[in-house]
C-alpha cells in the first residue's frame, strides 16, 4: 500500500501532486483497470435507476396515456383519442376529420378553409401556402394551426375551439 501511495504522491516545488491514475504507473496495474471501469459502470446504473424509480408515475401515466392513442395498424394514420378517431389530410386544404367509433358518423373538425384571411387569397396563392402545422389539443376542445400566410417567414398562428366552432387568431 505504501508502494501505492508513494506512486500516487508527488512533492513539486513544494507542493503536493495527488495522482488520481497512479494505478496505470504500478507495474501490473492493468489489473486495477477493469474493476475501476466496473465500478463507474455500477454507479452509472445506480444513478439512473435512482433517475428512474424518481420519474416513474409520470412515465407510467405518459406510456399509458400513449398507448391508449395506438392504433392497431401497422402504420399510423391517425390518433384514437376517447370515442373518435382523428385523420389529418396532408394535401390542400390541410383538414382534420374524425370519426365517432360508435355511430361511425365522420366530420371535419377543422380545415385550411375555414380562416378568414385565407378565404381573401385567390385559389393561386392558397395553394402556394406550405404546409402547416396543425395539432388537437389532448382534451379534443381545441385545433392549433400555425400556417405561413404571407410567405414572409412569419407565421400565424390560428386556434379554432371546436364546440363554439370560432376561430381565433393568436398572431398575425
Amino acid at each position: 500500500m505504501a508502494s501505492r501511495l508513494k506512486c500516487a504522491v508527488q512533492h513539486i516545488h513544494g507542493r503536493i501532486r495527488v495522482d488520481e491514475n497512479w494505478f496505470l504507473s504500478v507495474p501490473n496495474s492493468f489489473a486495477f483497470v477493469p474493476l475501476i471501469q466496473n465500478l463507474q459502470v455500477s454507479k452509472e446504473k445506480q444513478i439512473f435507476q435512482a433517475f428512474k424509480n424518481s420519474i416513474k408515475p409520470e412515465f407510467d401515466a405518459f406510456s399509458q396515456k400513449l398507448d391508449s392513442r395506438r392504433l392497431e395498424q401497422g402504420s399510423n394514420p391517425g390518433e384514437k383519442i376517447g370515442n373518435f378517431h382523428y385523420t389529418t389530410d396532408l394535401s390542400f386544404p390541410y383538414q382534420i376529420t374524425r370519426k365517432n367509433l360508435q355511430s361511425l358518423s365522420e366530420e371535419i373538425v377543422f380545415s385550411l378553409d375555414e380562416i378568414p384571411d385565407l378565404k381573401k387569397l385567390s385559389q393561386s396563392l392558397r395553394a402556394s401556402i406550405g404546409v402547416p402545422i396543425i395539432r388537437l389539443s389532448d382534451d379534443e376542445s381545441k385545433v392549433c394551426a400555425i400556417i405561413d400566410t404571407n410567405s414572409n417567414d412569419r407565421p400565424s398562428l390560428w386556434v379554432k375551439d371546436i364546440a363554439k366552432k370560432k376561430i381565433i387568431v393568436i398572431r398575425k
